[in-house]
């Protein structure tokens, strides 16, 4: 269907932007962009060092690339990429850390986090409670 004032078809997805079903390459550089800076944002506000950055965003790009954003709050992606971070590096942070920080209900990011962890096949070691002790 073309209306009488239209150049292309109504509907026929005209124009092609890196695939029929893909994300462009811009656009996936923009979602990288966006995640970088909301994960610099967090890490900011619960004062974690660049290398706890680098490792979430490192992370927040395999998310992106195996479609884990898609359908998820990118508040919620980022919370996970930057706690598993955290306990990969044996952090003293905990879940409810970031859940108080980004005000997200700790059971739905613990549920976007065991997703997460469960997509990249990770096997992260139990947490030492002498860690917590001083808290």
């Amino acid at each position: 269907f073309v209306g009488a004032n239209s150049a292309r078809g109504f509907g026929g997805g005209g124009g092609r932007r890196g695939g029929q079903y893909g994300f462009s390459r811009q656009s996936r550089e923009n979602t990288l962009a966006q995640g970088r800076r909301r994960i610099q944002d967090v890490a900011g506000f619960m004062r974690l060092g660049n290398h706890f950055v680098d490792a979430a965003h490192r992370l927040y790009t395999v998310a992106v690339e195996k479609n884990f954003t898609q359908g998820r709050r990118r508040a919620h992606v980022v919370a996970a990429c930057l706690y598993t971070a955290c306990r990969q590096e044996k952090s003293q942070h905990m879940l409810i850390d970031f859940s108080d920080a980004l005000q997200i209900n700790v059971y739905v990011l613990g549920t976007c986090f065991l997703k997460f962890r469960r997509m990249l096949g990770l096997k992260l070691e139990l947490i030492d409670p002498c860690l917590y002790i001083y808290r």
